[in-house]
C-alpha cells in the first residue's frame, strides 16, 4: 500500500511541473483515490480527495456542478457520506446561485433529495 501511495505522489509531484499541471494533478489524484479505495486505505483516499478540492479551476457553473457531484461520489465510495453530502448540497446551491444565467431547479431537488 505504501508502494502505491509512494508511485502516486511522486507522479503528481512530477505533474506540477507541467503546463498543465492542474489537470495532471486532479487526474494522479483521482487515480490514487481509486486505487486507495480499493486497497481499502479510506484516509490516504481522503488525503488526496481533500488536495484536489482546494484547487481552484476557471470553470463555468455546469462544470463546476460537475465537479461538485464527482467529488461527493468519489467520497461517497470511500465512505464518507457526511462529506459527499456537504458537496452534493455544494452543487445544489450551484444550480440556482444568483450568478447562474440559467437556474435549473429540478437538478438542485434531484441533488439535495439524493
Amino acid at each position: 500500500m505504501i508502494e502505491t501511495e509512494a508511485r502516486y505522489i511522486i507522479k503528481i509531484n512530477k505533474a506540477s511541473r507541467f503546463f498543465l499541471s492542474v489537470f495532471l494533478f486532479n487526474f494522479y489524484s483521482i487515480k490514487a483515490v481509486q486505487v486507495l479505495s480499493e486497497q481499502k486505505d479510506y484516509l490516504t483516499a481522503a488525503e488526496f480527495l481533500q488536495n484536489i478540492v482546494f484547487i481552484n479551476l476557471q470553470i463555468n457553473d455546469e462544470e463546476k456542478i460537475q465537479r461538485f457531484t464527482a467529488l461527493a461520489t468519489l467520497y461517497r465510495n470511500i465512505g464518507f457520506h457526511r462529506k459527499a453530502a456537504f458537496f452534493l448540497r455544494v452543487a445544489a446551491m450551484r444550480c440556482v446561485a444568483p450568478q447562474n444565467q440559467h437556474p435549473d431547479w429540478t437538478l438542485c431537488y434531484n441533488l439535495v433529495s439524493n
